[in-house]
């Protein structure tokens, strides 16, 4: 597995990007050095502006609010920015803050929303890490350090903080008399200057980031396997599968409207998901899959069994279907439902 990195085409007049933010799954915001917000989709040339922050406004991060349940419908709309006065600011999608927070002396170089959508962190020039209510309320100082944090994030069950203390990156356990973690390892130095800052895309497939030679850089997952029996499967491209079987060295390429999220090979059925289908194919027939819409996003995770898989798209509960794509819901004998991640003993399963 490895990244097909593109720099894109600077801004007019070589105007620097100094924030970057995944605002849908092929979708970024961007805030320049000219204090303006842009969108830029991952399939054009041309950024389109949206905004124009205050002159004095000065952006050091910006974080879209993550899908989850807890966030209400507001996900893709309230936007986390953090600022060089040491204030961080609650904006949404069409550029009006909606609130600011006095939270830092200096800068603040980090802010970040939990995978929740509950709350948020932010770390900056004074070596402080608080974390603070989705609302804005102070909940805690966690980090009190004598050095900048320059990065920090939120652990997927958000009970630690990763954050970085000169040359090491140190783990943060947030329940009471856990001793942190530490280490350190050597970074490769890129090709176009500094990077500003790297975002991982929610289905984790994508990263983009700024760079100090003014391009925004963007990256996509190729060359990722899966393999049964005697098919070996390759995503070789952004929309493209190569299926070989080792039998007798044929290759089957397939290629797809939109880009590969998640594939999954077993039980004489591939699976596999673009932000927004879903299309299972058989081993004996590469040639008529069968394709149905998913409801809400990307999808994150993938399970299968011999008649049925499970896919988890992001935000959303868990959702199990047979290999023809109908829903099905999974029982206890006695009819209550049971945790789609635990098969218990006995169960019947209904249409």
């Amino acid at each position: 597995m490895r990244l097909k990195v593109t720099l894109r085409q600077k801004l007019d007049n070589g105007i620097r990007v100094t924030c970057v933010g995944w605002s849908k799954t092929d979708e970024v915001y961007l805030i320049s050095e000219d204090n303006q917000i842009r969108s830029w989709s991952t399939f054009t040339t041309q950024p389109t502006k949206i905004a124009q922050l205050d002159p004095n406004l000065f952006a050091t991060d910006l974080q879209f609010l993550p899908r989850h349940e807890n966030s209400l419908g507001r996900h893709g709309v309230l936007i986390l920015i953090t600022s060089s006065d040491g204030k961080f600011h609650l904006m949404n999608r069409s550029g009006r803050i909606e609130r600011s927070v006095d939270a830092h002396k200096g800068a603040i170089l980090v802010g970040q929303w939990n995978n929740d959508g509950t709350g948020l962190l932010t770390a900056g020039e004074d070596g402080c890490i608080k974390i603070w209510s989705k609302s804005g309320m102070l909940r805690s100082t966690v980090i009190n350090s004598d050095s900048s944090v320059y990065g920090a994030c939120w652990s997927p069950d958000c009970q630690s903080i990763a954050y970085t203390h000169g040359k090491s990156i140190v783990i943060k356990q947030l329940a009471p008399n856990n001793k942190p973690l530490k280490w350190s390892r050597s970074l490769e130095m890129p090709q176009s200057g500094s990077i500003y800052k790297i975002v991982w895309s929610n289905d984790g497939t994508q990263l983009t980031g700024t760079c100090a030679n003014g391009n925004v850089l963007s990256a996509y997952l190729v060359d990722r396997h899966s393999h049964y029996l005697n098919f070996s499967v390759t995503v070789s491209e952004k929309k493209t599968i190569s299926v070989r079987n080792v039998l007798d060295d044929t290759v089957e390429n397939l290629e797809l409207p939109d880009r590969i999220i998640q594939l999954m090979i077993k039980y004489s059925n591939m699976i596999l998901t673009t932000p927004t289908q879903c299309y299972i194919y058989s081993t004996n027939n590469w040639n008529t899959p069968f394709i149905f819409e998913l409801k809400d996003g990307a999808v994150s995770h993938l399970e299968m069994s011999e008649k049925l898989y499970d896919s988890l798209e992001l935000g959303r509960k868990p959702r199990i279907c047979d290999f023809v794509g109908n829903s099905v819901s999974v029982r206890r004998a006695d009819g209550s439902l049971i945790n789609v991640q635990i098969s218990p003993f006995p169960e019947l399963i209904h249409k």
